[in-house]
């Protein structure tokens, strides 16, 4: 791209808008569901620290979330689209729930991968998608999948309580590890590609 030596007006502003999402207030007594099925130290860490918006992952999720809501809103408006549900169980939070498609008889989660397929459905999908279901009185749920390609692939369970439970505890564990400032235990399979990895090893990743 050329630029001729001018100075770009858009990025200062691009920069501004992220900022400030990054510093948006997060209620320290509300929990998404999302923060509860991945690695609890990451999330433990995205509290404290804040987490980088600023990557492709995250721009093209978002970017396919609210193609296919405008789609819906365009083709189909009777059907309910990424609500935003708090839900009180008694606790000392609160659990905050943003299910992208409300059916009759099922709550539908959409997922972007860089895969070409998907054969097994991820688990904290499951999870995710499984508590929408089971506190929104749904009997199924459905995972739903965009690939790199533009394939569809799609999963479709009945819901299952133990799952929900299991999110549950998962939520107690967070507020207690936050409201303690004790770091939540490592869980190995997300570190990889974790953003929190020179923090979580006091190190940068091998390999």
């Amino acid at each position: 791209m050329i630029t001729c030596g001018l100075e770009s007006k858009f990025k200062t502003i691009l920069e501004d808008i992220i900022t400030k999402e990054s510093e948006r207030n997060v209620e320290s007594n509300v929990l998404e569901v999302t923060e509860c099925v991945h690695c609890l130290r990451r999330s433990y860490y995205a509290r404290k620290y804040g987490r980088k918006l600023f990557n492709k992952n995250v721009f093209e999720g978002r970017a396919i979330h609210l193609y296919v809501q405008h789609l819906l809103n365009k083709y189909y408006p009777e059907i309910e689209t990424e609500v935003e549900i708090e839900v009180d169980f008694g606790f000392d939070f609160r659990i905050l729930m943003k299910p992208d498609v409300i059916l009759e008889d099922r709550v539908v989660d959409i997922k972007t991968t860089d895969r070409d397929n998907v054969f097994m459905s991820d688990i904290e999908y499951e999870l995710q998608t499984n508590f929408y279901a089971f506190v929104l009185n749904k009997p199924y749920y459905e995972i739903v999948y965009i690939t790199r390609r533009g394939g569809i692939v799609t999963f479709v369970s009945e819901v299952n309580y133990d799952m929900f439970e299991e999110v549950l505890n998962r939520a107690k564990k967070l507020y207690m590890c936050l409201q303690n400032n004790v770091e939540p235990e490592r869980e190995p399979k997300y570190c990889r590609t974790c953003e929190f990895y020179h923090r979580c090893f006091r190190q940068k990743k091998l390999g």
